[in-house]
């Protein structure tokens, strides 16, 4: 009698959480599916607000929660922040960000600032809007707030609404792209009332990032004469940057942190390229086209053009980039499409990012939460879990109790523990090696 009381007792507990785990897979799929009738990526903030429910709220083991696990690392690592539109808006927005407490070590480290000039605004290159003649081109002031207001928010000298020299521990990268000068980035650390032939207050050393000649041709699609393969990197200090962080080479890469060169980088393809452009640019970040190209692109799909065309750095170089020069936190001016953002998810390198929108930083989050989710189910990454790379091979059935697989686990076991006779035990012995190779055939998930 006692044992039917505490079968029926389990049995009751097995039903409600039965019953709890059907309730939350209908809610899921419901949310799902309004999110898909009401235009799918267009409601990406439900989406998002579904992501970052605790794990605990979705079925153990499902697609839904792991994708909350990953959501969780990207908010551990990674913030967030819409450009602030005053010089005071940044310094406060940098000042008490997460990355405050981090400070650059002479000798061993730093914390980077970063800026890639195409992530600003529409850009030319592939998937460009069709007739597209001008780029988005900022101007003084908007790079201004944001390099020298990031500088004093890092507790740079500041000299009444300028500064003109990062603070001891920190560098500043900034990529002007393919088609403008490095000598741009060099005003920004000069006084606005100096010369523009008097040195400027800062140390500068120009790196040449060399791409290589495939991945540059298969972004020109119609090539007519030359091409370039160059850009330029400009990075900023208090000192030389060979006294700040110690000598290392470049992973995967060609060069080392102390030349002025590193060659090798793939860039990015056309296919890498961020989609639905009026989504994450704002009205003042895209160039207003003429009415020639207003009526010859009428009948095109907007989704089909690239947000930020003109970018050609990947999360693999700067990846490399973090290693080489033992950065330990990152400001990231202009977020772009997430490549800073991505490489330092990877390292775990702590990432404050600006972003153009609101809903620019809700696509930024959804793309970083899959980007986890896929570091998970990767062998040889510090975030690798089996159960993560089983759920995305099909192995497993998020409907199947746990104590399915805890079963099979006993009979697996069982054969071996029973005692061979003696008769037999030579037969067994000459067996033993086919055994071996049937347990490594099957490959059972435990």
């Amino acid at each position: 009698m006692e044992h039917e009381l505490v079968k029926e007792q389990f049995d009751k507990i097995l039903a409600t959480l039965q019953n709890e785990e059907a309730e939350r897979k209908a809610t899921e799929e419901s949310i799902a599916g309004l999110s898909t009738a009401q235009g799918g990526v267009s409601d990406a903030a439900d989406e998002l607000e579904l992501l970052r429910k605790p794990p605990s709220q979705h079925s153990e083991g499902s697609e839904q929660c792991w994708k909350s696990v990953g959501n969780m690392t990207v908010r551990t690592y990674c913030t967030l922040q819409v450009e602030p539109k005053t010089l005071e808006g940044m310094i406060s927005i940098v000042s008490q960000s997460p990355l405050r407490e981090f400070q650059g070590e002479g000798g061993k480290s730093c914390v980077m600032t970063h800026l890639d000039c195409d992530a600003l605004g529409e850009s030319l290159g592939p998937g460009q809007r069709p007739l597209l003649r001008k780029k988005f081109v900022p101007e003084s002031t908007l790079l201004k707030r944001l390099v020298q207001g990031s500088m004093i928010g890092r507790n740079g000298q500041r000299k009444g609404d300028e500064c003109t020299c990062p603070a001891e521990g920190e560098m500043i990268f900034i990529h002007s792209g393919m088609d403008r000068s490095s000598k741009e980035a060099e005003t920004l650390f000069r006084p606005g009332t100096a010369r523009k032939d008097q040195a400027i207050d800062a140390e500068v050393k120009d790196v040449t990032l060399i791409f290589s000649d495939s991945s540059i041709r298969s972004r020109k699609q119609r090539n007519r004469g030359c091409y370039s393969s160059k850009s330029t990197a400009s990075l900023f200090s208090a000192a030389s940057l060979t006294t700040m962080v110690p000598e290392k080479a470049y992973p995967d890469l060609t060069g080392h942190n102390t030349g002025d060169v590193c060659a090798g980088i793939p860039a990015l393809q056309p296919e890498d390229l961020w989609k639905e452009k009026e989504v994450v640019l704002t009205d003042d970040r895209i160039v207003s086209p003429t009415d020639a190209a207003v009526s010859k692109e009428k009948d095109k799909q907007i989704s089909t053009e690239s947000v930020f065309s003109a970018l050609t750095l990947p999360c693999s170089f700067y990846r490399s980039f973090l290693k080489a020069h033992s950065v330990q936190a990152v400001l990231d001016l202009a977020s772009g499409q997430g490549e800073l953002a991505k490489a330092c998810l990877a390292e775990r390198v702590p990432y404050m990012g600006l972003t153009l929108s609101e809903s620019h930083s809700t696509q930024l989050e959804l793309i970083l939460t899959n980007f986890a989710v896929t570091l998970m189910q990767t062998e040889g990454s510090t975030y690798y879990r089996a159960a993560a790379k089983r759920k995305s091979e099909g192995e497993g059935n998020e409907d199947e109790p746990p104590k399915a697989k805890a079963k099979a686990k006993g009979k697996a076991k069982g054969k071996p523990k029973a005692k061979p006779t003696p008769e037999a035990e030579t037969d067994a012995q000459a067996e033993e090696p086919e055994a071996d190779n049937d347990d490594e055939e099957v490959q059972l998930p435990w």
